[in-house]
């Protein structure tokens, strides 16, 4: 009330029987007095009110009053539909509503009041995790939950792959796997590691997640070790046991993919590549297209000539592009069995930004939301293929096939023989063999990518099969796609984390800080004395304490020895 009228008050006296209030300005007659209906009694009686103010409004846009309670009060509908808002947008939306102006800490308090009314704290988050670990396993068996902390009783990670997605990535899936990492905003930060599946429509599979502290070699190292078994059970002949991983080249990743899996295929983002590629003085726009085309290229001798017109151009441009493996950028060196001409990790990077709406909050709450988006998702597109025949193409297929009808008029197509084709670009004269029965084409493309589309551009041309989805492998065809939803046949039960607190009383917060000095105009040590001395001396340096690796503050033994119970098996978990 006094925010909106625009007046502020002060307590009369420090009364434990009475509360009394009156206006700031001396001479307005503003009053209201309670007083308490019995000696134990939290009940105030109303005894005087007198509800006229005399005195003129405040004639400033700050309150005192406007404390970070009422705010979060204030706020509480704007944030339910505004979960990313920040400090600076709720000092937007208060001044909006009440012409009022708040401090940025008065905002950061409130909007940290309204998170954890709405997905509770972080501390207590982190003690359910042992129960959260039970719920997931009891309503989805078979799949692999691990929770794991360190000698100093600190968390070290969260790991969950659901056996329906799992089941589904191995019987109708292409060996191909994103890995990446994106970071958390919570209170406590860390990261969120990730292994990403393609679907036969190219569409997103996450197969599991890994929440730790940081990205690093043991972190990738330990992730990689624990989805290992699953990513190996693969159907067996032609290769397709082989995978194909992607990634930005991270932290220790290329390390710890070559120790985990020996003998499979790692392609590294082109596109990462060439922001390095730039970064170190090879800007311009004719070297750019010329490292972009030699990549892309299909044939070994398109790749060859784009690379000696690059090495005529700047040999030291060449020189760097090839520091790493040609096999891990070049398109025309990717193994063909993969049926996936990618040479980025797009696919990674969009489940990045698939689970940003839940990055900042509490880590029960983060496994909650990420199960029902993959529920949701699963059942999308489960509507969407009963919507297709048995052995129609996927939609994606469908659509770059019709692209490449209009470009039709452009070629000529001549029958060899009943399953191979001749197509000759008219303006050029360039010439390709199709092979049907055998999914072949002579310009690579088509055994690359597994899908009825090539760099002529109308392999298939209008004839029938292309029509019936005889020109596909399996992969791209809803056969492949029921294998890949019937995985979560068994939907994924919502996540229910109401643990029993009393099993894990934690007294004490949870927290970590990484090793080494914090950088200058990082977030700073709240507690952290930054003023000078009284003679200008700089403020003494705490270099023990940020150097040291080790806990703020830690678990407490009884979680401990819940956690060692429940994952060592010395004991069962108590009741």
């Amino acid at each position: 009330m006094a925010v909106t009228r625009h007046f502020e008050y002060k307590q009369k006296s420090n009364d434990p029987s009475r509360f009394r209030l009156k206006c700031k300005d001396s001479t307005c007659k503003w009053y209201i007095s309670c007083y308490r209906a019995g000696k134990n009694d939290c009940t105030m009686v109303l005894y005087k009110f007198y509800d006229v103010h005399t005195c003129a409004s405040l004639g400033k846009n700050t309150h005192t009053h406007a404390k970070a309670p009422w705010v979060a009060e204030e706020v509480y509908d704007y944030m339910v539909t505004h979960p990313e808002s920040q400090p600076k947008d709720i000092k937007r939306e208060i001044y909006k509503m009440y012409g009022e102006k708040i401090s940025y800490w008065t905002a950061w308090s409130a909007r940290k009041i309204v998170m954890e009314r709405m997905n509770g704290s972080f501390e207590e988050s982190f003690a359910q995790t042992p129960e959260l670990v039970k719920q997931i396993l009891k309503g989805n068996p078979g799949s692999i939950v691990r929770c794991y902390v360190d000698g100093n009783k600190q968390f070290e990670g969260f790991f969950v792959a659901y056996k329906s997605c799992l089941d589904g990535w191995s019987k109708g899936c292409r060996p191909v796997v994103g890995l990446d990492g994106c970071h958390l905003k919570g209170k406590y930060e860390g990261v969120c590691l990730s292994v990403i599946g393609l679907d036969g429509n190219n569409g997103l599979y996450p197969l599991a997640i890994y929440i730790t502290r940081s990205e690093t070699l043991d972190s990738w190292m330990h992730f990689l070790t624990l989805i290992e078994p699953n990513l190996k059970k693969r159907t067996k002949g032609s290769g397709r046991d082989i995978l194909t991983f992607f990634s930005d080249r991270q932290t220790g990743l290329v390390k710890a993919v070559s120790t985990v899996f020996s003998g499979a295929y790692h392609r590294f983002c082109y596109r990462h590549m060439i922001a390095n590629y730039k970064n170190n003085g090879f800007k311009g726009e004719h070297l750019v297209n010329l490292a972009w085309a030699g990549a892309k290229a299909f044939k070994v001798s398109e790749h060859e000539k784009m690379m000696e017109i690059l090495k005529n151009e700047n040999v030291k441009a060449k020189e760097y592009l090839e520091r790493e493996p040609v096999q891990s950028w070049a398109r025309c060196h990717f193994d063909k069995t993969s049926k996936c001409e990618y040479n980025n990790n797009n696919f990674s990077e969009s489940f990045n930004k698939w689970i940003l709406e839940v990055r900042h909050i509490p880590i029960c709450r983060l496994v909650d939301r990420y199960s029902e988006m993959l529920s949701k998702q699963i059942y999308d597109r489960k509507v969407a293929g009963l919507e297709l025949e048995e052995d129609d193409l996927v939609p994606r297929v469908k659509h770059i096939i019709q692209k490449l009808d209009k470009k039709y008029f452009k070629y000529d197509v001549q029958g060899v023989s009943l399953d191979i084709l001749q197509v000759k670009h008219k303006k050029s004269n360039k010439k390709w063999t199709v092979e049907i029965k055998k999914h072949r084409c002579n310009c690579i493309e088509w055994q690359m990518s597994g899908g009825a589309w090539n760099t002529g551009g109308s392999c298939t041309g209008k004839s029938s099969p292309a029509l019936e989805g005889h020109l596909v492998e399996n992969g791209f065809t809803n056969i492949m796609h029921e294998k890949q939803v019937m995985g979560f046949k068994k939907a994924i039960k919502k996540v229910t984390n109401r643990s029993k607190l009393r099993l894990m009383d934690i007294t004490e917060a949870f927290s970590y800080r990484h090793d080494g000095h914090p950088g200058p105009y990082r977030n700073p040590d709240p507690n952290k004395i930054t003023k000078r001395g009284p003679h200008g001396e700089p403020p003494p340096q705490d270099c023990l304490h940020w150097c040291m690796p080790g806990p703020v503050d830690t678990w407490n033994e009884i979680v401990l020895e819940i956690i060692r119970r429940e994952f060592e098996g010395t004991a069962t978990f108590p009741i």
